[in-house]
């Protein structure tokens, strides 16, 4: 059990269920005789694509597999201390039809120490550190550069998904490519002046009733921050399907402790008999000390069980 009196571990449900999806079950619920029928991105081949100066990202969907990328970006996050202003820290989310969001929900409050952010470049100005997603050191303006990007742009098409985010140090990016029905590869690269510490990063879903092993162990300690060598495994009994994660090989990577749905944004509150539907595993992988180009490949496959 998260401590309840802590600020770190927390994320936002209010767009989840407040979002426009409850809207349309109000409206069915007002009128249940009103004729209904498949949307456009219930099946492959669905492409959307905006690249302007108010909005940038977009969805592809292509054997099962639902990819969304965000490109917008904007000062007011990177400038503004308010809890309610959004950061986009992940900008990737990954769905397959056969097994509900795998990859995504990628947003902790502001100044928390372990914002959902796919990149940390540490160049350790101001005595800022990372461990496996964990910021430390510095003034929070210093912490928000290692995460918030000078520049997004996403390239988004059927075959294949690009994520390019540029930082004062180098480009970072992700080349998302459904390959089956079955596998899914992410393939990160960058090309930077040297720095410390490169942390790439995958905000996991994992539903209430499913299990999580490491490298084929099941992982019973669940507050702690737990390293892995090559694989992770989610279980889920409602779908029957097992999602496994394949890491780059010759890095180090971590799981970190569960980061649950937040319930308000501040404030006293006594505890309450809730017990979230999902929670957000941040799966954390180092690239030490990187200088000029490199890359490493996820492999995502779902399978039954």
């Amino acid at each position: 059990m998260i401590d309840p009196e802590s600020k770190y571990y927390n994320l936002s449900d209010w767009y989840a269920y407040f979002g426009f999806g409850f809207l349309l079950d109000e409206y069915l619920s007002l009128k249940p005789d009103t004729p209904s029928s498949a949307l456009p991105q219930d099946s492959d081949g669905y492409l959307r694509y905006e690249q302007s100066s108010s909005f940038a990202g977009g969805v592809a969907r292509n054997h099962g597999w639902m990819v969304a990328l965000s490109a917008v970006n904007s000062d007011i996050p990177r400038q503004g201390q308010s809890v309610y202003r959004l950061e986009r820290q992940s900008r990737l989310d990954v769905w397959h039809e056969k097994t509900g969001l795998i990859i995504g929900g990628g947003h902790n409050m502001p100044e928390a120490e372990v914002p959902l952010a796919n990149f940390h470049l540490v160049t350790g100005y101001n005595d800022v550190d990372c461990d496996f997603g964990r910021l430390s050191g510095g003034q929070w303006h210093d912490r928000r550069a290692v995460y918030i990007p000078r520049a997004v742009k996403a390239d988004i098409a059927l075959e294949r998904q690009i994520l390019k985010e540029s930082y004062g140090q180098g480009d970072l990016s992700f080349n998302v490519v459904p390959l089956d029905e079955s596998h899914l590869r992410i393939v990160f690269e960058y090309d930077v002046f040297t720095t410390r510490k490169l942390f790439v990063q995958l905000p996991l879903i994992v539903f209430y009733n499913s299990s999580v092993s490491l490298d084929g162990y099941s992982l019973t300690d669940k507050d702690e921050v737990h390293k892995i060598r090559r694989q992770v495994e989610i279980s889920n009994p409602t779908t029957a399907q097992l999602v496994r994660i394949t890491l780059p090989e010759g890095l180090e990577a971590a799981l970190r402790p569960p980061i649950l749905p937040l319930r308000w944004y501040g404030g006293d509150h006594g505890l309450q008999r809730y017990e979230p539907f999902y929670e957000i595993r941040l799966l954390s992988v180092l690239v030490d000390s990187p200088k000029g180009k490199g890359s490493g490949e996820f492999m995502l496959s779902i399978s039954e069980f």
